[in-house]
């Protein structure tokens, strides 16, 4: 790395990182799922000879279709308790890694050091060209500034944190990683000039950055870490900087696994050499797993991966991912394109940092004896800013303020990443909304059946319409 800070070494370097970042794309699927066969076969003899290959019944002609789904409790015993035996490699070779996982439950994850570096020096090498590719070529030059803006929570950001912090020579990471989040902000309001690219979430530049600019700036690349907010604001944002926002799709399960596309806005292709993805129709209802191959253009998908790198196996990820293309005509790729949609569970998920599940909801109402019948959770955008909006139809009067104030005291007394989301953005990310009277007694009404009930986290967009009608306009604009 030392030598990449010599101008010329690193440009040549540069140049030869530029030209094969893409390479892997333009190998044809047929060959590419040859070739991850043969990866599987060398895993599954790996996993043989290990205690979580006996509890999978995996040998090394094992064929993937035959093993069953996963999640994290399967993996559980053997990420607790390393045994010697128990895992692919040796016990010293592991890195621990821990996530917050569903309703501030943390989760700890074991993963071969070998795993995470070659998911950086690979997949995430060529995410960071590609984060700089204008639909014609790669822009990314020697010594531009790179700035990161991200919480410890989302997966991408780490990864960007994670290169920046190498000493790399050829580009530089800005401003000190140790900085706070605000004055992270005022760095780049003072600096925007001298700024290259940057990853940074949508909120943060809507809601803080360009009030203070107000006025287009230049910018050759952009990641968004909360792709749900940069989506519905990519044209403002694209006037703003003069790029669309890229998002790529990561998680703690499956490492760095994708990188940006060029022709459509936060959609990401998988990176083949991580691992072998399956999808499971979230229409269908049915079993039935589609490989990459088979996936359809406007079709929802839950992503199953199965690592070549790490025990991972047919693990059901905790997502929906929308289809929105077979090809990036811009990157020479023949590979689907992927937007993110959505939570697959029964969760909130606000700025990306923290996800708040019905169970975690109930039980704080609970504590703090609040006097509600029904409730409906809904994450909106307000201000560029996401909030998760409860919905309550109370059965005597409150302050809304107050009750407000208690949910959100009381939830970054049990959520850590809750309590880290509101100080990291300097806002309190719950409102109230008063629902009037008798509304969920005439919703379920409407619904009819034989056991209506409210879906009370992710309610379908048909209810929720109809629900929206039965509140009036001062109940949907009211606030907290």
């Amino acid at each position: 790395m030392e030598l990449l800070k010599n101008k010329y070494i690193g440009n040549f370097a540069l140049k030869s990182m530029k030209s094969k970042a893409a390479n892997f794309l333009h190998c044809p699927m047929d060959e590419a799922m040859e070739k991850q066969d043969k990866m599987l076969e060398e895993k599954f003899e790996r996993m043989e000879r290990a205690a979580i290959g006996k509890k999978f019944g995996i040998n090394k002609n094992s064929k993937l279709e035959g093993i069953s789904l996963t999640n994290y409790e399967f993996y559980k015993p053997f990420y607790d308790s390393p045994q010697t035996d128990g895992l692919m490699y040796d016990r010293k070779d592991y890195a621990t890694i821990e996530t917050s996982g569903t309703s501030g439950a943390r989760k700890r994850f074991l993963f071969p050091k070998h795993a995470i570096t070659r998911s950086l020096r690979e997949t995430g090498m060529s995410l960071l060209m590609l984060m700089f590719h204008n639909g014609e070529k790669i822009t990314l030059e020697y010594g531009d500034l790179i700035f990161v803006n991200t919480g410890a929570g989302p997966f991408a950001g780490g990864v960007f944190t994670a290169l920046g912090s190498k000493e790399m020579g050829i580009v530089k990471f800005v401003p000190n990683i140790n900085l706070s989040y605000m004055d992270k902000v005022d760095y780049f309001i003072k600096n925007y000039e001298k700024i290259d690219g940057a990853v940074i979430y949508a909120s943060t530049l809507l809601s803080q950055v360009m009030p203070k600019i107000q006025k287009a700036i230049q910018l050759k690349a952009l990641i968004t870490m909360d792709s749900v907010v940069a989506d519905a604001n990519k044209e403002t944002i694209r006037e703003f900087t003069g790029v669309y926002p890229k998002s790529p799709y990561g998680s703690t399960e499956t490492l760095m696994c994708s990188i940006t596309s060029s022709q459509y806005p936060l959609g990401n292709i998988f990176d083949w050499r991580r691992g072998i993805f399956e999808f499971i129709p979230k229409k269908s209802g049915k079993s039935v797993l589609l490989k990459m191959d088979e996936v359809r253009v406007g079709e929802i998908y839950q992503p199953v991966f199965t690592s070549f790198h790490t025990e991972i196996t047919r693990y059901v990820l905790n997502d929906f991912l929308l289809v929105v293309s077979k090809k990036d005509d811009l990157l020479g790729a023949d590979w689907p394109v992927f937007k993110y949609n959505s939570r697959a569970e029964k969760t909130i998920s606000i700025q990306n940092f923290t996800r708040i599940s019905e169970g975690e909801i109930l039980q704080v109402l609970d504590d703090l004896y609040v006097p509600y019948v029904e409730f409906a959770a809904r994450l909106e955008i307000v201000n560029s800013l996401e909030f998760m909006v409860l919905y309550m139809e109370f059965s005597k009067t409150v302050s809304l303020e107050e009750v407000a104030v208690r949910i959100h005291d009381k939830l970054c007394e049990i959520d850590s990443d809750y309590k880290c989301l509101s100080s990291f953005f300097g806002y309190r990310p719950i409102m109230i909304r008063k629902v009037p009277t008798g509304t969920f007694a005439k919703f379920l009404d409407w619904k009819g059946g034989s056991l209506p009930k409210v879906d009370r986290i992710n309610m379908c967009d048909e209810d929720f319409s109809k629900l929206s009608a039965m509140l009036g306009e001062d109940t949907l604009m009211g606030q907290s």
